[in-house]
């Protein structure tokens, strides 16, 4: 088999050459390359009593439920740090297991990379170095560099370029985290022979141990099974009992970061043969540091520092040698409707005479953005002469086989055929007669272009045989009588004015958008001012007009805006007023409001910008909102008879008793990337789906920061004041209030908290829940984040009547899963901690006996109560979630962290 475990190919070779024995020959640019991780660790079930531990990391509370992927999501951000780099020295050493009785337990080391991280930038740099000991077959050093998904090495004394792809395991991690990675990664190819299936297992143990030292494991299992022996079922044994001499080879991979940095710590290999006997484990142990930027080289992780010179892909097509005219479909070719579009993957030529099938240049194309691509096309260019001779024998099984069926289509210059016929059989041959061909629509297309001085084909096969898909739909749309057609109609000359055109009609991603509009507003003299006019309204309901002002400081980067705006009733002919000032900066959004329309008091909320821009930038054009569940996508349009960007997003909003679905379309520069003119329609719908439109015109110019007053930016301009809490919870409470203080901080692994909201009762005395209010924390350094504990304050005669708060106990203690234990509680308090997974088991779901070992999916949730003479504080630790960010669990949301609350509660 082709790669079953290809990580288990690296290891025998080097292991091998360790203990003694003959190396083989070896790639050195995937041993440069390489480096992953394995744990065999085992965590303890969450959802017992034995998993609770005081010890526990904010990393472990905050990554311990997620996936594989979303581990490895949160190990790629910890790798970015502004103005700094990571740096690793990655040891790699093999232990030889029982498979190897000769030297059962000999461990030598192999190799160590050395590599430098620049995760802001998508590049590294990685120097392998051969152990002195280790004679295997290998380069004795060698650097690659690698940038944006590209890898850079030496190759025959040239600097060569390679596109770079990790086999990762499901749920592949970021490229960064992948590059680390690699060796181990090459465990996970799809298996490649159809006599051999193959299962991978993912797991995420957040409470392992490396060295001593906690950790968070990735573990992923291999396993390759054997044809004849019975497939493994999810739940115990076989079905069946196994062939004998006959288990499935398999390999444990896996992964340690740091529970509190989640920095890599190790990777592990385990390969064990079809005895199921281990044969080798290989181990890398990392040894991290941050090194600022401004300590390397100048053009450290830049390839044409590098050595390397860029090779023109269009050389061949342009070369004054060729016989031939060469027709092609461009550098991008976007025919439309169902066929996506395709880019030039290379250009080859011109051929040697005699050579291959006698054609002059190959052009091959590759589906956009698609990494190890399933489907493409190939066009050959050849003479007449040589076509008479040699090459019209490319693919003549297949268009002169008695199953085809031709179409003709006059192009400029000359004549195409399109051949339609059937997959050959899997030996490769075709029917011998027309009796004998298959049923059903045709499956195979080629095509020839004769233009006189020049024949083309397309997908001509160099050999028959047959694809894999059997008689089956094409799973390639351009292999198809469209797609074919597509091609034809897409052919001309080619030309560099052509292809350099085409280079500025290409289309940019919407974050090349955001990072083009925030180049325009850094190296324009001044600052941005903007005025935008909104009109809109729902039919028939509301007729809506806001004029807005904006101001953006790109060099800080700060903004500030004003809203005046006014909305008409027309059931009830009233108009409101209002006007919102807002200032965006260091991350955070204040804004006051006055008149009839927008929140009554001060506020202060993160400022999350998108798009890899700050909110004090993007605020420009805009951001989804915090309930916007959306798709935006990058086209070519017009505005007053000039080429403009369109940024179209398509989606909805949710409130409380509402959902809008809307189409927004949003005009900009393709030169400044400023916004001209947007316009939104959507349907506003309670039930009745009512349509709602709103229009925006844009005006911008840029004005000296001198003409504006010098305090234009500061909190005070718009009469911000931040909150005063203690006055609040004076005003709001009716009972003793127990809090954590103004600031909070624990220490150990638990972020520092402060004081972020206070939030009356609003329920009617005659409802539940009656509790007093809610005190709410966030992190420190994120004060106008999300909240991630909120303390929720009852009078304790309200607790415990008969409907009271105790109604939340009752559902704490009967939800499925869940265990609960007694907490040290400061004096003349009891405290009670509760636990359980939290999950939809359904309407019809057994739910398993045995709580609170339940072995079932979910996330583990913590709570604790602590009841004092006068007040019930119930603890809470939620985390925040939106359709943007997705769910962010609290690194409070664990027995540590609920332990570290019931011990900090003061009265006030």
């Amino acid at each position: 088999m082709k790669r079953l475990l290809a990580a288990l190919l690296i290891v025998s070779l080097v292991a091998t050459a360790c203990m003694g024995g003959d190396g083989e020959d070896a790639d050195p640019t995937a041993s440069a390359a390489g480096s992953g991780g394995v744990s065999t660790a085992t965590g303890t079930d969450a959802s017992s009593t034995e998993s609770v531990s005081a010890t526990a990391t904010s990393a472990v509370a905050s990554v311990g439920e997620m996936s594989p992927a979303e581990v490895f999501a949160q190990v790629g951000q910890a790798l970015v740090r502004d103005g700094e780099v990571f740096h690793t020295t990655i040891t790699v050493t093999s232990t030889a297991g029982e498979a190897y009785p000769d030297h059962e337990g000999e461990t030598g080391e192999l190799w160590t990379d050395e590599v430098w991280v620049d995760a802001g930038e998508n590049a590294a740099r990685r120097t392998f170095r051969r152990a002195p000991g280790n004679d295997a077959d290998l380069t004795d050093e060698m650097t690659v560099l690698f940038v944006d998904g590209t890898a850079y090495f030496e190759d025959d004394g040239e600097i060569a370029a390679e596109e770079w792809r990790a086999f990762c395991p499901p749920g592949e991690p970021p490229e960064l985290v992948a590059y680390l990675l690699e060796t181990s990664c090459e465990a996970f190819g799809p298996a490649a022979e159809t006599e051999e299936s193959q299962l991978v297992t993912a797991r995420v143990e957040p409470n392992a141990e490396f060295d001593g030292q906690p950790a968070i494991a990735i573990v992923y299992e291999i396993t390759v099974q054997p044809a004849g022996a019975p497939s493994p079922t999810p739940f115990g044994p076989p079905a069946s009992t196994p062939v004998p001499n006959v288990n499935p080879q398999r390999a444990i991979s896996s992964f340690y970061v740091d529970s509190e940095t989640l920095l890599p710590l190790a990777w592990e290999i385990q390969s064990y043969d079809h005895s199921n006997q281990e044969m080798l484990r290989l181990l890398a142990t990392f040894d991290n540091e941050f090194v600022p930027a401004s300590d390397l080289e100048a053009g450290f992780f830049d390839p044409a520092a590098f050595g390397y010179v860029a090779i023109d892909p269009l050389a061949a097509l342009d070369d004054p040698t060729l016989d031939v005219t060469v027709y092609w479909l461009g550098e991008r070719f976007e025919p439309g409707g169902d066929l996506p579009a395709v880019e030039i993957y290379e250009a080859l030529g011109p051929r040697p005479a005699g050579g291959g099938p006698g054609d002059q240049v190959m052009i091959e194309y590759q589906p956009v953005g698609v990494d190890g691509t399933s489907f493409g096309f190939y066009l050959q260019l050849l003479t007449p002469d040589t076509w008479e001779s040699q090459g019209s024998k490319l693919g003549s099984d297949l268009w002169q086989n008695p199953c085809v069926e031709t179409e003709e289509i006059e192009v400029d210059g000359g004549t195409a055929t399109i051949y339609q016929t059937y997959e050959p059989a899997a030996d490769g041959s075709l029917p011998a007669s027309a009796d004998a061909c298959p049923d059903g629509a045709h499956n195979r297309f080629m095509t020839i272009v004769d233009y006189g001085d020049t024949m083309l084909t397309i997908n001509a096969p160099l050999t028959l045989q047959a694809s894999g898909r059997g008689n089956e739909s094409a799973s390639d749309p351009y292999d198809s009588l469209e797609g074919m057609r597509a091609i034809v109609d897409g052919l001309h000359p080619f030309s560099r004015a052509d292809s350099e055109q085409a280079g500025t009609d290409k289309l940019p991603m919407i974050e090349d958008v955001y990072a083009g509009l925030a180049a325009t507003l850094e190296d324009r003299d001044g600052i941005l001012y903007s005025t935008q006019t909104m009109t809109g309204g729902a039919a028939g309901l509301v007729n809506l007009r806001v004029t807005f002002q904006t101001w953006v400081d790109a060099r800080e980067p700060v903004a500030r805006l004003e809203f005046e705006g006014e909305y008409t009733s027309m059931e009830e002919g009233k108009t409101l007023s209002g006007t919102s000032h807002v200032i965006i900066r260091d991350g955070s959004e204040y804004s006051t409001s006055e008149g009839e329309v927008g929140q009554d008091e001060p506020r202060a909320v993160e400022a999350e910008g998108c798009y890899g821009q700050p909110e004090a930038i993007a605020v420009v054009i805009g951001c989804p909102g915090p309930t916007e569940t959306s798709t935006t996508s990058v086209e070519w349009g017009t505005q007053d008879g000039q080429p403009v960007l369109v940024l179209v997003t398509a989606g909805e909003t949710r409130g409380s008793d509402e959902v809008t679905s809307f189409l927004r379309r949003v005009y900009v520069d393709p030169d400044t990337f400023l916004p001209l003119f947007s316009e939104e329609e959507g349907v506003f719908d309670t039930g009745d789906g009512v349509l709602e439109f709103i229009v925006f015109e844009y005006e911008h110019e840029f004005v000296k920061r001198s003409a504006l007053p010098e305090d234009f930016f500061e909190l005070t301009a718009i009469g911000y004041t931040a909150p005063d809490y203690d006055a609040q919870i004076d005003e709001y409470f009716d009972t003793p209030v127990y809090w954590l203080g103004e600031a909070f901080a624990p220490g150990g692994s638990l972020p520092t908290l402060t004081l972020s909201g206070v939030q009356d009762d609003y329920s009617s005395p005659a409802n539940f829940p009656n509790y007093d209010g809610f005190i709410y924390y966030a992190q420190a350094d994120n004060q106008h984040g999300p909240p991630v504990l909120a303390l929720e304050i009852w009078l304790a005669d309200e607790w415990f009547r008969e409907d009271g708060g105790s109604i939340t106990l009752d559902a704490l203690t009967s939800w499925p899963c869940n265990a609960h234990e007694s907490l040290a509680a400061p004096e003349g308090s009891t405290a009670t901690l509760y636990w359980w997974v939290e999950q939809d088991f359904g309407p019809d779901a057994v739910v398993p006996e045995g709580s609170p070992g339940c072995d079932v999916p979910g996330s583990v949730r913590y709570t604790a109560i602590v009841e004092f003479p006068d007040t019930v504080v119930v603890i809470d630790a939620a985390g925040s979630s939106s359709p943007r960010d997705s769910y962010q669990p609290s690194p409070y949301n664990s027995a540590e962290g609920m332990r570290a609350v019931v011990e900090g509660l003061e009265r006030r």
